[in-house]
């Protein structure tokens, strides 16, 4: 792996180091937003070196790395103190792709969207985890609006539930605040959004006493149809 890791020139050892952040891998969309312009060109080289897998899946192409390449990338990475600059890139991608996602049901594609989603798994949660530890409200209601919508639909109530206590206090006191800064939030309808699947939706079911389906109602914020 070190023998792969010098044949790298400096510019392209900086692409795994930030890529280590991302536990579940990556699309070219998301390398591009992470990486800059120049992404395609310095994943072809770290694949060259065996650091990257290229595999096809629903989703589309991705871009894998082994857990022991992604320990050793990050090992520079912390040494060269780039761990913030790194994690604030990953949580820009992060929020950018709630936004893009977080009204996917009502999209021409939801199943293509749904597969998209999935295989971001991964990432979105390590995401959420890190927002939530710094309290990052745009981040937070963007990325809470998309797992909301996947698991109602498919009923998943009792993931759902939990995440409704969480959502709601964070989207409350943070993402819907007149002080969030409008560089970095997500539309409004986005932020509403992700408060109205994991608070008003949810919580009839989550008190259901047979545990099924009742019909939600809308919520004062936004309708299910209303575009950003």
């Amino acid at each position: 792996m070190e023998w792969s890791w010098n044949l790298l020139d400096e510019g392209a050892r900086a692409a795994p180091r930030t890529l280590s952040v991302l536990p579940g891998g990556l699309s070219a969309e998301a390398a591009e937003h992470v990486l800059g312009e120049d992404a395609l060109f310095l994943l072809e080289q770290v694949a060259d070196q065996s650091l990257l897998t290229v595999a096809d899946t629903p989703a589309g192409v991705r871009f894998r790395m082994l857990e022991t390449v992604r320990e050793f990338s990050a090992a520079p990475r912390a040494e060269a103190a780039e761990d913030e600059e790194a994690l604030g890139r990953f949580l820009a991608w992060a929020r950018d792709f709630g936004v893009t996602y977080h009204d996917w049901i009502f999209g021409a594609k939801p199943l293509t969207a749904r597969e998209r989603i999935r295989a971001e798994q991964d990432n979105r949660v390590l995401a959420l985890r890190n927002a939530l530890a710094r309290t990052d409200g745009p981040t937070i209601a963007a990325l809470t609006a998309v797992p909301a919508a996947v698991w109602s639909t498919g009923s998943d109530y009792p993931r759902l539930a939990p995440s409704r206590r969480t959502a709601a206090r964070r989207c409350r006191t943070t993402a819907l605040s007149p002080n969030t800064s409008k560089s970095s939030a997500p539309p409004r309808c986005c932020a509403r959004r992700a408060c109205s699947w994991a608070t008003a939706r949810t919580s009839y079911a989550s008190s259901s006493p047979s545990g099924g389906c009742p019909r939600p109602r809308r919520t004062r914020w936004c309708t299910p149809r209303q575009s950003c």
